[in-house]
C-alpha cells in the first residue's frame, strides 16, 4: 500500500478487493510495510533493492498478516506495484517457498518492467513457485510491451504467465478475478 495514510489509489484498490471478496467468497489480508521508499518521499514500500535483508523483513510482515487472517493454511499472494516487484524477486531468486512456505502462488499487478538480465543464479526456476503477472497496457511506468521479464523467466523455466488488460496502474477487477479463479495444472 502507498503511504502512512491511504491514498485515493489505495482506496480504489481496496474497493476492487472488497468487490472480489464478495464475488469470489474469498478474504484478503492487507499487511502494510513500514519502510520509507527512497525515491518517493512520504510513501512506504516493501523494499527497493530487494536484497536478502529486505526480502526477509517483507516476508516476515506478509507471513504475520496472512497467519492472523488464515492461520497456517495455504495462501495466494497478490502484490500491487512495489509489492508485485517484491513477489517477482521472490520468484526470481527461488526463495518464495523458503520465505513464505504457505504461499501456493503469486499474482503481481503493475510490476512488469525489468531492465537487464536476470540474476545468474539460480540457473533454473523450475519448482520456484507459480507466478501470474497482470499488466495494464496503459501503465506508463510498469508496462513493458517487449515482455522482457516474462521472456527471461520463461527462459529459466519459471511457472509464469502474463495477462494483459486494458488500463493503467490499478487493480483491474476482471483480470484479478480471473487470475484468482484460475487453477493451473
Amino acid at each position: 500500500m502507498d503511504g502512512a495514510t491511504a491514498s485515493p489509489q489505495e482506496m480504489a484498490n481496496r474497493e476492487v478487493l472488497a468487490a472480489l471478496a464478495r464475488k469470489l467468497s474469498v478474504r484478503f489480508a492487507l499487511p502494510r510495510s513500514s519502510m520509507a521508499c527512497p525515491t518517493q518521499p512520504g510513501s512506504i514500500c516493501w523494499g527497493w533493492s530487494f536484497d536478502d535483508a529486505e526480502l526477509a523483513a517483507a516476508a516476515s510482515v506478509v507471513r504475520a498478516g496472512a497467519r492472523a487472517c488464515f492461520g497456517d493454511g495455504p495462501v495466494t499472494l497478490v502484490g500491487f506495484s512495489n509489492g508485485g516487484y517484491l513477489l517477482n524477486k521472490l520468484i526470481r531468486s527461488c526463495s518464495l517457498k523458503s520465505h513464505v512456505p504457505e504461499a501456493v502462488r503469486a499474482i503481481t499487478v503493475g510490476a512488469g518492467v525489468f531492465h537487464g538480465p536476470l540474476e545468474p543464479s539460480p540457473e533454473s526456476l523450475t519448482g520456484c513457485g507459480e507466478l501470474t503477472m497482470l499488466v495494464g497496457d496503459e501503465d506508463e511506468h510498469n508496462f513493458d510491451p517487449s515482455g522482457n521479464l516474462l521472456r527471461q523467466l520463461r527462459a529459466k523455466h519459471a511457472n509464469v504467465r502474463e495477462v494483459r488488460y486494458h488500463g493503467g496502474h490499478l487493480l483491474n477487477e476482471a483480470a484479478l478475478g480471473d487470475a484468482l479463479s484460475a487453477r493451473r495444472p
